[in-house]
C-alpha cells in the first residue's frame, strides 16, 4: 500500500521545508469507510479516534515553540577561531584573510551552524557579530555552549541561552530520518475511541485541519488494516471509549516511483 500526500504537503516539501517540519505538531485521525479518493478530498466516514501524545487533548490552536539562543561575537581579528558546542559536539570556524568585519564573521559562523540538522542559524544583518540560533523543529531542544574545552576559540564572544524557551505541546512528532524512512518519535501515541466502527483509513493532519476539501492543508492519508496496510493494527474493530495505541508508525520516501 502507498500513502497519499495532499497538494499542500507536497508544495510545502518542495518549496518550504521537510516532512518532519511540516508535521512537527500533528494528530493521527482514524476513520471508518468510505475512504476519500485522495488527501485533498474532504474527510468521509466517522471519526473513530484521534491519536495524540499520551492521549492528551490537543486544541486546534496548540503548537510547540522552538528554542532560540543568541551568540554575540565582539572581537574577531584574523587569525581567530570560533568553537561552538551543539549537543556536546564541537563545531569550529577558522577565519580567513577577508574576515575584516564582525558581520562577515557572523554570517560565516551562522552558515557553519546551519549545516547542523537540528538547528538553523542567521546573522542578524546589522553591523555586529550577533547570530540567532533556533531549533529547526519546534519543541525539539538543543544544548549550546562554548566549545574547545569551554574557551570557545580565540575570538571573544558570548552566549545568551533560551532567548526563547523550548516548549513541546501534546501533538505528535517524528524522530530523525534514516535510510529514507522517518518514524514516530520515541513517545506514546494513543487516544480514546470517540465512536465504534470498523477502521478503514487514517489521516495525519495539523491540529487545525478543517477536514474539508483543500489543496493547502498538510495531510497524509493511508489505509488501515490487519496486514499489508499503511497502518496495521491488531484489530480494526473500534469500541467506543476503548483506548487505541499506535506502537509503530513510519513514512518512507521511495528512491523512485
Amino acid at each position: 500500500m502507498t500513502e497519499k500526500y495532499s497538494t499542500g504537503l507536497r508544495d510545502f516539501m518542495l518549496g518550504e521545508g521537510s516532512f518532519r517540519k511540516a508535521m512537527d505538531d500533528c494528530v493521527l485521525k482514524i476513520f471508518s469507510a468510505p475512504i476519500p479518493a485522495d488527501a485533498d478530498a474532504a474527510q468521509t466516514g466517522t471519526l473513530l479516534c484521534a491519536i495524540t501524545k499520551s492521549g492528551a487533548t490537543v486544541d486546534p490552536t496548540e503548537f510547540s515553540v522552538a528554542k532560540q539562543s543568541l551568540i554575540e561575537i565582539t572581537v574577531a581579528a584574523h587569525p581567530f577561531t570560533v568553537i561552538v558546542a551543539i549537543n556536546g559536539a564541537d563545531y569550529t570556524y577558522t577565519s580567513v584573510a577577508d574576515d575584516d568585519s564582525l558581520l562577515k564573521t557572523a554570517r560565516k559562523v551562522a552558515l557553519m551552524l546551519s549545516g547542523i540538522s537540528e538547528i538553523e542559524a542567521n546573522a542578524l544583518g546589522e553591523a555586529n557579530g550577533k547570530i540567532s540560533i533556533k531549533s529547526r523543529i519546534a519543541g525539539l531542544t538543543f544544548t549550546i555552549a562554548k566549545g574547545g574545552g569551554g574557551g570557545g576559540g580565540t575570538a571573544t564572544w558570548a552566549i545568551t541561552d533560551n532567548t526563547v524557551a523550548n516548549s513541546r505541546c501534546d501533538a505528535l512528532q517524528f524522530g530523525a530520518p534514516a535510510s529514507g524512512v522517518i518514524a514516530k518519535a520515541v513517545e506514546t501515541w494513543q487516544g480514546d475511541n470517540v465512536a465504534g466502527g470498523v477502521a478503514a483509513y487514517f489521516r495525519l493532519v495539523r491540529p487545525d485541519d478543517t477536514g474539508a476539501l483543500s489543496t493547502t492543508e498538510l495531510r497524509v492519508q493511508g489505509s488501515v488494516g490487519l496486514s499489508d496496510a499503511d497502518l496495521n493494527l491488531p484489530s480494526v474493530q473500534f469500541v467506543l471509549s476503548a483506548p487505541t495505541r499506535i506502537n509503530n508508525f513510519s513514512i518512507t520516501l521511495p528512491a523512485s516511483d
